[in-house]
């Protein structure tokens, strides 16, 4: 027996053609057979796998296409200015150049990196100076006056100048110029010639310098304004000089401005420091078991005991305790009112004033004695009863 094929045709796909009658000459295709299990015959819906997929209508290929060519044309570019043109004249050649060798090139070159190096040496120089300058200022000007200031002035230029890369071994005709600078008053005209002589020699090489060198300048400085005689002077200062009311550390920083050039041993500079002590600082360090054979372990201990002292009587002082006043405030420095005795007369000194000059007493006098104010005698002859 021959069994008949049936051909199922879902539901959405008939309402579609039942509602647009022109897409009816798409081609309609089968479901694909059945397999398995069927949907529950009671339910009026078809089974899932029955169901065709809506169908696509197909793509109009010449659209497409002229969408692509579109998306492939490029935009046209826009329209950029001419350039400029500027016309430049053909290097020429130097002749002189062109006549240069080799070895000329070679030497210029080497010259380049000497200069170069010694640019970076000055640049070094520069900085190890700043740095080294830091804490070092410049000598005070000198002006001539008094030897201790002309000393004071060589030692401060000389420290100062060993921070200075010119100046730093102190040889040579810099530092003088250097020096010169620093002097006003007398020592800026005593240093005049030589100023004159540094700029002759430097226009004319053959001019000789008065001072080729540091040691030579320092010298004449030293002749012309400090002392004579250093030792001697130095020697009459220690022997004029005691702590007296200063403290030891005050007497012994001045007891050793001169006493390195007096020439005393070692003995000698510490014996004279002892005798100019004062009493109480002898008396201490007489309990004192503290080695005071050299000057400095004498200065020392001198030192330590004349502070201990000076603590002590600090310390000693009576202390005085600020007590609030109860009474009223009066100002310090307030005048002192006596109180009025309630028994005194109200005179009024505006009254007493008589209003007469020296040359009414004089015309009033004239005939009387200044004594007694009698006209029968003078007070010259004397004899009159009352003596003023």
């Amino acid at each position: 027996m021959q069994s008949s094929r049936r051909l199922l045709i879902p539901l959405l796909q008939i309402e579609t053609f039942e509602q647009n009658p022109s897409t009816s000459s798409l081609p309609i295709t089968a479901p694909p057979p059945r397999f398995g299990r069927t949907s529950n015959p009671t339910s009026s819906r078809a089974s899932p796998a029955l169901i065709a997929p809506f169908p696509r209508r197909p793509l109009d290929t010449d659209v497409v296409i002229s969408a692509v060519e579109q998306a492939l044309i490029p935009a046209k570019a826009e329209s950029l200015p001419e350039p400029i043109r500027v016309d430049t004249p053909p290097i020429q050649p130097n002749p002189e150049m062109a006549q240069i060798s080799g070895p000329e090139v070679l030497r210029a070159i080497n010259d380049l990196a000497t200069n170069q190096a010694a640019l970076q040496q000055i640049v070094q120089d520069v900085v190890t100076s700043m740095n080294n300058n830091k804490g070092v200022s410049k000598p005070h000007n000198y002006n001539g006056v008094g030897s201790k200031d002309a000393r004071r002035f060589l030692a401060a230029f000389e420290v100062w100048a060993q921070g200075v890369p010119n100046l730093r071994s102190l040889t040579g005709n810099e530092p003088v110029k250097s020096a010169i600078s620093f002097l006003e008053g007398d020592a800026a005209i005593w240093a005049t010639p030589i100023a004159e002589n540094i700029s002759a020699h430097t226009s004319n090489n053959n001019v000789p310098l008065t001072y080729p060198n540091w040691a030579d300048f320092r010298a004449a400085f030293v002749a012309r304004f400090e002392t004579a005689d250093p030792v001697t002077d130095a020697k009459s200062m220690l022997k004029a000089l005691y702590q007296g009311k200063n403290s030891v550390a005050s007497y012994a920083a001045t007891f050793k401005q001169y006493s390195d050039r007096t020439g005393y041993s070692d003995v000698d500079l510490r014996d004279k420091f002892y005798d100019h002590l004062t009493d109480r600082v002898k008396d201490s360090l007489v309990h004192s078991n503290a080695n005071t054979a050299s000057l400095a372990n004498l200065i020392a201990e001198a030192t330590r005991i004349d502070n201990r002292i000076n603590e002590r009587v600090r310390q000693k002082m009576p202390f005085k305790a600020v007590t609030p006043a109860t009474h009223h405030f009066q100002p310090i420095n307030a005048p002192f009112v006596a109180h009025r005795d309630p028994n005194a007369m109200d005179v009024d000194a505006t009254c007493t004033v008589t209003n007469k000059s020296s040359d009414d007493y004089r015309r009033f006098m004239t005939g009387r004695c200044y004594g007694c104010g009698s006209k029968n005698h003078r007070k010259a002859d004397g004899h009159h009863e009352r003596d003023v």
